[in-house]
């Protein structure tokens, strides 16, 4: 499969996902405060994002990376009154395997209002559109509200991985989440 690169916003019915940018660096900063403990649950950047200069650093390195086809991250912003809601992005990219992961978080005042499931889809059906032909989203097999995420959106359970995500706490168990492209793959005949 060729390499291509994502669009820098799409459209997703009541959001709107677009390249994570500067511009956006305080509102990312302040959702990560106000939900700070919620967030840090299940995310290991939290501790070592102590300020907003860290903010801008970790948007540096994702600009970076969307350069180098290496990762897509986007901030979501709802329509239309563009209020921030969290960030979702696309990495563990592998264009010779057709393959991509999802991650995402959202501030706690936005959680189970469906605005992820929703911003999951977009991505997947650009992801779909391009190529890919596998999509997985992966959580700590406690982290209900992202699998909750993975389930509505259509995603069916793997597997499970013993121990294979960090957490503060030690190492924990890992449920992967897989969708598959609905379109027939280029060059080969699907088996059943």
């Amino acid at each position: 499969m060729e390499k291509f690169k994502l669009k820098e916003s799409i459209f997703a019915g009541r959001l709107i996902l677009l390249q994570r940018r500067h511009e956006h660096d305080a509102d990312v900063w302040q959702a990560i405060e106000e939900s700070r403990s919620f967030l840090r649950e299940y995310l290991f950047w939290v501790d070592s994002t102590k300020t907003y200069a860290d903010v801008v650093k970790a948007t540096d390195m994702f600009a970076k990376k969307w350069d180098e086809d290496g990762e897509w991250c986007y901030n979501l912003y709802s329509l239309p009154d563009n209020h921030f809601l969290g960030c979702i992005g696309v990495h563990g990219i592998s264009f010779m395997n057709q393959t991509a992961e999802l991650g995402y978080w959202l501030r706690l005042s936005e959680t189970g209002k469906g605005y992820m499931a929703e911003a999951v889809q977009a991505l997947e059906n650009e992801l779909f559109s391009a190529g890919m032909h596998r999509v997985e989203i992966c959580c700590d097999v406690h982290n209900f509200n992202s699998a909750n995420v993975a389930k509505r959106a259509g995603y069916t359970l793997e597997s499970m991985a013993k121990e294979a995500l960090y957490h503060y706490t030690g190492l924990h168990d890992m449920a992967r989440y897989v969708k598959i492209s609905p379109y027939p793959i280029q060059g080969f005949e699907r088996k059943i």
